[in-house]
């Protein structure tokens, strides 16, 4: 189930014309594991990936792949919902 983060910045870049897919997969134990065929196809095509996750996905060769093909990445690995909406995160970086 996508966080509340997830589905208000999806809602969000919706609204703004972009076609949006969501893809969830099952945690896992360590970073620098390939998402798998269901995580991984979210990726073919895509021009812009974000992710929410526990671990780094960075270093996979699905992620890498992505990069070499122009895709933007960003991934929010280790950052929970809470620390989006109390804390660092929502500190103004101009002030």
């Amino acid at each position: 189930m996508p966080s509340t983060i997830t589905t208000a910045l999806a809602s969000c870049l919706r609204y703004n014309g972009a076609e949006v897919t969501v893809v969830s997969m099952s945690p896992r134990d360590h970073g620098g594991i390939d998402p798998g065929t269901s995580g991984g196809c979210g990726h073919v095509g895509s021009q812009v990936i974000i992710c929410q996750l526990s671990f780094a996905t960075v270093h996979t060769e699905t992620i890498r792949e992505a990069l070499r093909r122009g895709c933007r990445f960003c991934e929010f690995w280790g950052i929970t919902e809470e620390m989006m909406v109390r804390g660092g995160l929502t500190e103004d970086p101009v002030c």
